[in-house]
């Protein structure tokens, strides 16, 4: 473990004061957090479950129940993670690596953390500064905060449970006691995509990770060297997460959030409203809770269920961090605008009863279970897909149907086109369908791929004109003003039914 002495405390704080004056192209990131307060500690025993339908840590019921779990009996929507954990105890899933981009990291017993570390404040190789904040009380754990979060180890009877269902966290520290320059943030993004930092004194990262989650903000436009870094993470196939910022403000201000290829996620409270701290606006891509959320701070070893509750967009960003990791433990070859466009397409959408808005918050509340199911049914080729559009009901219902209505309608030619088999039509959600000679890539750029269906809501509807045999298809999407040019694939079933043979 590092140790600061007061002399180096104050001359790190001189030297922090220094380069904000004397380098005013470096912003300084000066987030406003929420300092975590330790939990009341229960009055009775923490009891475990025995049935396997809930984790059983100790803390789960009484701390983390009503943003982890929900059910259509209760008041809350809740980001639904219990489910996805429970069928990931009997299935083999994949450990995905979570890149923690912030301040304030310790060991923890109950924290996944890899083997491996960084710390591009004091340029080493070891992220942690327990030491230094057991001597300063102002410096918290932010980063262990963050982690927990994530990666706290599920199912042992003991603290928190960890909204990752097979994940680690490589800690990488980017700041002292919650301040740092854009050149930090910059070069820990470079490092968890691969970037070689040996040459002062940093051992590279032994293979990058699937997810960046940032819970820090500056406010201003993106720093130009941010932005090459995320650009350069994104072209190795990273999901990055960053949490809006708690200031109250336009989330297009806030930077890494307002950067071009990142998440940004804004925090709803416990009755699922727009929190009343979180920066808002159409740069929000979704919202998950992040107030009064159950993590750890430094180990207490006489108190193994030590527990902190806290608010801020710095705990809603690694819900969604969570939710991806889940997803990309249980597929293979996702890319960025499929994860994306799964993560966005399964969000429970906003009611009246919630003051947030796809204006405000994002596309909806994070939903997990939905993300993973989703996710699962997209790699078999069940989520998006062209189908034969007969093939309900048993043999006889068919050939009635072709009997009575086949002069009318073209039942054996007739396809079905599904966007999104858990979806529901969203209004301001627009799909394009596109397709290209048989295999070619669909590009929308290209002018072999042409535009087949335009401007549509639905995300089921039958097409009597598709030409299965000689095109591939593909769909991209808007939400709202943000629309992209990446393509989602479409799975085409040729096969026939008997019926129509």
């Amino acid at each position: 473990m590092k140790k600061l002495t007061a002399l180096s405390t104050a001359i790190l704080a001189s030297l922090i004061a220094t380069a904000a004056v004397s380098a005013p192209k470096e912003p300084l990131v000066t987030e406003r957090y929420f300092t975590p307060q330790l939990a009341p500690q229960s009055s009775v025993k923490q009891s475990v479950t025995s049935d396997g339908t809930l984790p059983n840590d100790a803390e789960f019921m009484r701390l983390q129940y009503s943003y982890l779990h929900s059910s259509l009996t209760e008041a809350t929507i809740g980001n639904h993670f219990v489910g996805s954990w429970l069928n990931s105890q009997t299935k083999t899933t994949k450990k995905i690596r979570v890149g923690i981009l912030d301040s304030g990291f310790a060991p923890h017993p109950d924290i996944s953390y890899a083997n491996e570390s960084a710390d591009f404040f004091e340029r080493d190789s070891d992220a942690y500064s327990e030491e230094h904040m057991r001597n300063f009380a102002s410096c918290e754990p932010h980063g262990s905060f963050v982690s927990s979060v994530i990666a706290a180890k599920s199912n042992n009877g003991v603290g928190i449970f960890g909204s990752g269902n097979n994940v680690e966290a490589i800690p990488v520290r980017v700041a002292a006691c919650g301040e740092g320059m854009n050149f930090e943030m910059t070069d820990g993004i470079n490092w968890l995509a691969g970037k070689s930092f040996s040459d002062e004194g940093i051992n590279d990262i032994s293979h990058q990770v699937d997810v960046i989650n940032i819970s820090r903000a500056g406010y201003g436009e993106c720093p130009v060297d941010v932005q090459e870094a995320i650009d350069y993470a994104v072209s190795k196939g990273i999901s990055i997460v960053a949490g809006a910022g708690n200031a109250s403000v336009e989330t297009a201000t806030a930077w890494p959030a307002n950067c071009k290829g990142v998440i940004a996620v804004s925090a709803t409270d416990a009755s699922d409203n727009q929190a009343s701290f979180t920066n808002y606006g159409a740069t929000n891509d979704i919202t998950a809770r992040g107030v009064s959320m159950a993590m750890y701070g430094l180990d207490d070893p006489s108190l193994p269920n030590k527990a902190y509750i806290g608010s801020g967009t710095s705990f809603s960003s690694p819900l969604v961090s969570a939710a991806i990791a889940n997803v990309l433990s249980v597929t293979d070859g996702l890319t960025l605008a499929e994860v994306k466009y799964l993560l966005l397409s399964t969000s429970t959408e906003f009611t009246d009863n919630t003051t947030c808005t796809v204006d405000s918050c994002g596309e909806g509340h994070l939903n997990n279970d939905k993300l993973v199911q989703a996710g699962e049914l997209y790699q078999s080729g069940n989520l998006s897909y062209i189908k034969q559009a007969l093939p309900y009901g048993n043999a006889c219902d068919k050939q009635l149907l072709i009997e009575t209505f086949g002069e009318s309608l073209p039942l054996c030619g007739m396809l079905e086109l599904t966007l999104n088999a858990l979806g529901t039509e969203r209004d301001h959600v627009i799909y394009n369908v596109y397709r290209a000679p048989k295999g070619t890539a669909i590009d929308v750029n290209d002018s072999a791929t042409e535009l087949f269906i335009s401007d549509t809501k639905k995300t089921t509807q039958l097409v009597p004109d598709f030409d299965i045999e000689s095109f591939d298809y593909g769909f991209t999407v808007c939400f709202s003003d943000d629309c992209s040019d990446d393509v989602i694939k479409i799975t085409t079933y040729e096969e026939k039914d008997a019926s129509c043979e």
